[in-house]
């Protein structure tokens, strides 16, 4: 109503559409009508500019990683070194597990040593001989005789005997 008690006589112009900005790569609008744009969660990205849903913030690829929110696919390069791995999404690496190696950059598993060998600990990046075992000159790990040998401890071999 104008000040006068008459009706408010604005025209509004409903024929030019309303402006609306497109949610830049790495965010997306969850709601008709939302003004602002959301960064997709970190170990999540999005390459394309006006996305409407959090389904378009794709999970980081495995091997990668994603610490930060708002991703697009060329930031979420976090590669996990050697001895580590990342599932897809993860928002950091993992060890690989005792008996468990990842000898490349981002690794998306880690692989499970042979039986005789394991990992000095965890996050190894190579397997080497289980106690009671030695790593003998052509590369095998081969049971430690008792009465001569100190195998009590991974890793031996015939070198370091």
């Amino acid at each position: 109503m104008a000040l006068n008690g008459a009706p408010n006589t604005t025209p509004i112009d409903l024929t030019t559409p309303a402006k609306c900005n497109d949610c830049p790569r790495g965010t997306y609008n969850g709601a008709p009508g939302k003004e602002e744009c959301e960064k997709c969660p970190e170990g999540r990205y999005n390459n394309k500019e006006g996305s409407s849903s959090f389904s378009e913030c794709l999970l980081c690829p495995a091997g990668t990683h994603g610490n930060k929110a708002g991703q697009t696919i060329d930031t979420c390069t976090g590669l996990c070194p050697p001895g580590k791995y990342s599932k897809e999404g993860m928002r950091q690496c993992l060890f690989c597990g005792k008996g468990q190696f990842q000898s490349k950059s981002k690794g998306a598993s880690c692989t499970d040593c042979v039986p005789k060998e394991t990992t000095l600990n965890v996050g190894g990046t190579t397997c080497v001989c289980a106690k009671t075992y030695y790593r003998d000159k052509s590369g095998n790990c081969t049971v430690c005789n008792p009465e001569d040998m100190d195998c009590e401890k991974e890793g031996i071999t015939i070198e370091t005997m």
